[in-house]
């Protein structure tokens, strides 16, 4: 399995892949336009079962996340600030 966070702001999304230890995988920054959205799911093809967890999915996050949905993913919404990183 693959968790992809994302971090909306709003120009850009920074999206990171890690692996199942919190091995970072990956990294990207997308600009925010109408092909952030397919630029994101074919960044993240090449990981396998990709679980995407977007910050704010009720907030900045909201756009992104709904595409993903839309497109079939796994989405978990995360609230800002509702965790904390494992060191």
């Amino acid at each position: 399995m693959t968790i992809i966070g994302i971090d909306p702001h709003k120009s850009s999304l920074t999206a990171v892949a890690l692996d199942t230890q919190g091995v970072v995988l990956g990294q990207r920054r997308l600009v925010v336009n109408k092909g952030t959205g397919p630029a994101l799911l074919k960044w993240s093809s090449s990981y396998p079962e990709v679980v995407f967890a977007v910050e704010g999915a009720k907030g900045l996050g909201h756009g992104i996340a709904q595409f993903l949905v839309g497109h079939q993913q796994r989405v978990l919404g995360l609230d800002p600030g509702s965790w904390t990183r494992c060191h």
